[in-house]
């Protein structure tokens, strides 16, 4: 149970959910509190749902689809980094989001690759190195848990800092989100050779 709550918190640290807080209060601005509650259910169903995959399958998805760790860096960097300029020339939200745009949201790029990223994927591979399937799985849902708990708290700082608030937080985080992307595409082309 102790390697249990040690991988958890590894994972949650990778997960960094705190780091997503600004850009998630960006995307949710204008939002309705319920079409809020709906994305964070969605991300979280589609978070549990890659982290128990990758869990139990120990890697073999990414090679039956021909993707290499290094690749989803790659092509995370290059997702991310058009939703961080996209994220810049936004104002804010007023209108109401239809359901598919939310089931969207919920997995680009909040789901994917800002909380389960190439980092994440390691971890898991890394972790069934020396744990069983059904313990990594374990972790990786306690690892959620914890995430939705974080995000859940996050419209507390939404009401505290105000929709201009997290419109401005929300531009500088997209700053912060190009910088992440870059060093996702370098680190990937390293990986390559291609750069040092």
């Amino acid at each position: 149970m102790y390697d249990v709550l040690l991988m958890a918190l590894r994972l949650y640290a990778v997960l960094d959910p705190l780091a997503v807080i600004p850009i998630y209060l960006s995307m949710t601005s204008g939002m309705k509190e319920g079409e809020k509650e709906a994305l964070l259910r969605r991300v979280m169903a589609f978070m549990a749902l890659v982290l128990t995959l990758m869990s139990l399958s120990g890697g073999s998805i990414l090679t039956a689809l021909g993707v290499t760790v290094s690749g989803f860096k790659m092509g995370g960097g290059v997702l991310l980094l058009v939703l961080a300029v996209d994220e810049l020339g936004k104002g804010p939200r007023t209108k109401e989001m239809l359901e598919e745009e939310v089931a969207v949201l919920a997995i680009v790029p909040l789901g994917t690759p800002l909380l389960v990223g190439p980092g994440t994927l390691t971890m898991l591979l890394m972790f069934l190195i020396d744990h069983s399937p059904l313990e990594v799985t374990a972790a990786a849902l306690l690892a959620c848990l914890a995430t939705y708990l974080t995000l859940r708290a996050a419209g507390w700082l939404g009401r505290v800092i105000g929709e201009s608030g997290a419109l401005a937080l929300g531009r500088f985080m997209a700053i912060i989100l190009a910088a992440y992307a870059a060093e996702m595409i370098h680190s990937a082309l390293i990986d390559w050779g291609i750069a040092r």
